[in-house]
């Protein structure tokens, strides 16, 4: 007899859902279901699929880059940013209904926290939790993730990408509605900054961000990190440290 791990429940008898199941419907995997096989272990197979199409990923972007240095690196960084604005494109029908009516800067953290956990969730299949510190500040944990037993702290850079290509695409496929539901400058609900503290693969317990509202003149945090580590990736393979 073959052993399952324990399944998350709702306080029920009922598993506790990850995503949303009506956001992307499979038919091939429905078709699956229907022939009797064990949703667990079909679970196990995919999720093992999209660690090694992650992995290989991972290689293509390191060839490129040692290949054709800082000019590879832009292609794939600009695959990355333009299929993740695709998506964020694609989900943003599913975000409307976690906007409240009215929006300000009592409720614009909460509101972000709120959309980041349904990509979170959808996206990365990765459970979190989330809590709104006060009306400028927030923060969140990812408490799983699919690459934390294959991507070093190291690796988790190629995703920051995708990240700012959905962020990129949500923001602009959901300006009518802000503009529509804020009360004052609607600008201001784009105005926030994003850092992530902790890495499971660095070996904290999650990995751990902050997000707040972004003061006037402060930096695009999120952004200058992630050219950092651009930076030093093509850098240190030239042997020099990167500035």
């Amino acid at each position: 007899m073959s052993r399952r791990s324990p399944e998350p429940t709702d306080g029920e008898k009922n598993p506790k859902p990850l995503g949303d199941w009506e956001w992307i419907r499979n038919r091939a995997l429905e078709g699956v279901m229907e022939q009797g096989y064990d949703p667990v272990s079909v679970s196990a197979a995919v999720l093992k699929w999209g660690q090694t199409m992650a992995v290989v990923l991972l290689k293509v972007v390191k060839a490129v880059e040692r290949e054709f240095g800082e000019k590879g690196q832009e292609v794939c960084r600009n695959v990355f940013l333009e299929h993740g604005m695709e998506m964020g494109r694609e989900i943003t029908e599913h975000l409307k209904p976690l906007l409240p009516e009215r929006m300000d800067r009592t409720n614009l953290i909460e509101t972000w926290l709120r959309i980041i956990s349904w990509v979170n969730r959808n996206i990365w299949a990765s459970p979190d939790s989330f809590r709104t510190l006060n009306e400028n500040e927030g923060c969140f944990d990812i408490l799983w993730c699919p690459h934390q037993d294959i991507y070093t702290a190291r690796d988790c850079r190629i995703q920051r990408w995708l990240v700012s290509g959905i962020m990129a695409g949500i923001g602009g496929s959901l300006v009518e509605e802000i503009e529509r539901r804020y009360s004052g400058d609607p600008s201001e609900f784009f105005n926030v900054n994003l850092e992530v503290t902790d890495l499971i693969p660095r070996g904290a317990k999650t990995c751990h961000f902050r997000v707040w509202r972004r003061r006037e003149g402060e930096e695009d945090t999120w952004q200058k990190h992630s050219e950092y580590l651009d930076r030093r990736e093509l850098q240190e393979r030239k042997g020099n440290p990167p500035s």
